[in-house]
């Protein structure tokens, strides 16, 4: 949002520096005196077109001053970026963490499948020995 007010800022300025170049033209700075009376007519038409110079001179300073903001609010933008990538990369990690407390490997792993076959042959083997007493009877 702040770049975007940024980019109005830039071109409310931009527009107003290119009136100016048109203001300060010396037909236009004649125009501008027309039906004024005066005892020194150059002399006024000199005072305005430094006048709309300084104007200028300002606008080229905010317009620069613009430029440093748009390039530390992008940097900021980069950084937060940056930011959010790296605590979602985090959190990825602590998730695969606990995502590894529930499913055990190494040494706890032989040890659930060890368990788990020992309880399937046990049971293979209870059902056996029952099939071969009803096979008996």
């Amino acid at each position: 949002m702040q770049l975007a007010d940024l980019d109005d800022d830039v071109a409310r300025m931009k527009v107003r520096q290119e009136q100016l170049k048109i203001e300060s033209d010396p037909e236009h700075i004649r125009r501008f005196f027309a039906g004024v009376g005066s005892t020194d007519p150059q002399a006024m038409r000199e005072a305005r077109r430094r006048e709309l110079q300084a104007e200028s001179d300002r606008i080229t300073a905010r317009l620069e001053q613009l430029s440093g903001r748009r390039t530390r609010l992008e940097s900021a933008i980069t950084d937060a970026q940056s930011r959010a990538y790296q605590q979602s990369a985090f959190q990825a990690v602590k998730l695969g963490e606990t995502d590894r407390s529930l499913f055990p490997t190494g040494g706890r792993a032989l040890l659930v499948t060890t368990v788990v076959l020992l309880l399937i042959g046990t049971i293979a083997f209870v059902m056996l020995m029952r099939s071969q007493r009803n096979d008996e009877r």
